[in-house]
């Protein structure tokens, strides 16, 4: 009997490398996430848009409900199995595409908002997720969302320490930051499955792919239930969105702040309705309209420890 299966990254567990140079050439699948077929893509940019609440694909109730009704075709035509993944689903923090601001969604949300449309089709589904050590997951995912993070909350927040001193104080939007730590937290993934989905979550450990990646292929076709391949195997020679790290092994992040030509270009170009495209270039060319700053995200071990003891504690969704 066909099924969905569906891989929730997460966020910097090799989940790209997955979606870039393994699922889309899965031929057992109906693939929808990024790096899908072409044709495919439609249908995924409206379930990402529905799953982030970015209410640019849909925006009403009208539009869920065409989407569930093309959803349910897509997977009543196809005689495969559907696999779906895409790792922004388990991150709290995102990216406004109309407005470019960055804002706080939560991923407990978002699950249930993909489980929405899952449930839409009459099909069994399958969950999994690749779970990495809280203690390198948190300060990858913080190094990766930086900007968001500096935007959202303010620039000293940039700062690891003083964002983790903030969720330890309990401070204000201290609830808001503790999503971050959520994104590892495999119990309580785990448990809100179980209590809120009503089903099962599979889970694979991100550590085999660099000490044991025939294992963790093994586990991957075990939980996909295809057979496994001598090819799949050329996927871990592609590494995709690797962090910058120093000597130390701290992470390096790279912020870039508007200058006043740039500020004075946007006011003129918005006028024109060519904001975005000014902003575009001005990053792509990193021209001298922006400041650019450089980040080592230093990680004081003790408080993230004892911040990961918290989040352990907090049974929120």
């Amino acid at each position: 009997m066909k099924k969905i299966f569906i891989n929730l990254g997460l966020p910097r567990t090799s989940s790209t490398g997955l979606q870039k140079n393994l699922f889309y050439q899965l031929n057992k699948f109906d693939y929808l996430g990024r790096y899908c077929r072409n044709e495919n893509k439609n249908i995924y940019k409206k379930i990402t848009d529905y799953v982030e609440n970015r209410q640019v694909l849909i925006k009403n109730t009208s539009d869920l409900n065409n989407l569930e009704y093309e959803f349910k075709n897509f997977c009543e035509k196809n005689k495969k199995n559907i696999l779906l993944s895409d790792e922004s689903w388990t991150c709290p923090y995102i990216t406004d595409n109309v407005t470019g601001k960055h804002l706080i969604f939560s991923h407990w949300e978002k699950m249930k908002r993909l489980n929405n449309i899952i449930k839409s089709v009459n099909l069994e589904s399958k969950f999994l997720f690749i779970h990495r050590d809280p203690k390198e997951g948190i300060p990858s995912l913080f190094a990766t969302v930086h900007h968001r993070i500096t935007s959202i909350f303010g620039k000293k927040f940039g700062n690891f320490d003083y964002f983790i001193k903030n969720i330890l104080d309990k401070n204000k939007n201290y609830k808001e930051q503790l999503l971050l730590l959520d994104v590892y937290n495999k119990k309580k993934m785990k448990d809100f499955f179980s209590k809120e989905i009503g089903k099962e979550i599979h889970v694979i450990d991100y550590k085999l792919i660099s000490a044991q990646p025939k294992k963790f292929l093994e586990n991957l076709c075990l939980v996909l239930e295809i057979e496994n391949e001598v090819i799949f195997e050329s996927y871990l020679d592609e590494k995709c969105n690797v962090s910058e790290k120093d000597r130390e092994g701290q992470h390096i992040v790279y912020t870039f702040f508007p200058g006043k030509i740039y500020k004075t270009l946007l006011k003129i170009f918005e006028i024109i309705k060519l904001k975005k495209l000014i902003k575009n270039i001005f990053i792509y060319f990193g021209f001298a309209g922006f400041k650019k700053e450089k980040f080592v995200i230093k990680i004081n071990e003790n408080l993230l420890n004892q911040a990961i003891t918290l989040n352990e504690q907090n049974k929120d969704f």
